[in-house]
């Protein structure tokens, strides 16, 4: 059976790869937006800047196309990503990091990861996401 995350983990895995790409290119914009992500601030564990949630649940329905599912396979989570990234609005501006980020997450149209290494990279956040339970 395949793994599935809820929309929390969903979100705490793009977190942590995120994170791990921050830490590779020390980009600004990758930290203004994990900034805007934290969940650490407030007590009731939401987001620091509030529309961020919105926009992740936004990304989620776009790619799972019904409210009725609430969980998402690695797959759909790892795309969910992608177009969370392209809705980011401090990501449109031209930088060469955040464009090499939103690429290597693209899906083609065969269904193949365009960066095999982000894919790797993202399965192994899941995994210690899921072991987080």
């Amino acid at each position: 059976m395949e793994n599935k995350l809820t929309v929390t983990q969903a979100f705490d895995a793009m977190t942590c790869f995120l994170i791990s790409y921050w830490k590779k290119t020390g980009s600004d914009e990758v930290a203004n937006l994990l900034s805007d992500m934290n969940t650490e601030l407030w007590a009731d564990g939401s987001t620091a800047d509030p529309a961020i949630w919105g926009e992740w649940v936004d990304s989620i329905n776009v790619i799972i196309k019904t409210e009725k599912e609430d969980t998402l396979t690695v797959l759909q989570a790892f795309q969910a990503m992608g177009k969370f990234l392209e809705q980011y609005i401090p990501f449109n501006t031209p930088s060469e990091v955040v464009d090499n980020l939103k690429k290597g997450i693209h899906i083609h149209q065969d269904g193949s990861i365009a960066n095999s290494v982000f894919w790797k990279h993202w399965v192994q956040c899941v995994n210690d996401t899921l072991r987080k339970k």
